[in-house]
């Protein structure tokens, strides 16, 4: 259960890891191809990024755990987006992208719990 917006969590995190991730996340994905090749790929520092905000959580916890991971996915969304599209092409794109993303956040964040949570819900290959 939340408690409304405002209301001080309790923060179980390590100090020094949790400001490093606070300042240094962002989901950064590779640019997709588009069908007209004549665009050129996006620069690094161009793209789409979204900030992951977790402060209000608490990370000793499965349901914080989990609550992060749904965030990660829903950043992961919104810098890749086409997942609804109608050109199969576009869906297949987003995804990949969205798989990247999510990905990246994880290894990022460097927490077992988290890391094993994604693999329970990550398409074995």
């Amino acid at each position: 259960m939340y408690a409304p917006a405002g209301t001080p969590q309790p923060m179980k995190l390590h100090t020094a890891r949790a400001a490093a991730f606070a300042a240094a996340l962002a989901i950064m994905v590779f640019t997709w191809s588009w069908p007209d090749t004549s665009h050129a790929a996006t620069p690094r520092d161009k793209l789409p990024t979204a900030t992951v905000k977790y402060t209000d959580l608490d990370l000793s916890t499965d349901a914080g755990v989990a609550a992060l991971y749904l965030r990660i996915q829903a950043a992961a969304r919104q810098v890749c987006p086409g997942e609804h599209s109608l050109i199969l092409s576009d869906v297949v794109e987003s995804e990949s992208c969205q798989a990247v993303a999510v990905a990246r956040a994880i290894a990022a964040f460097n927490s077992p719990r988290l890391a094993m949570l994604h693999a329970a819900h990550s398409p074995r290959g």
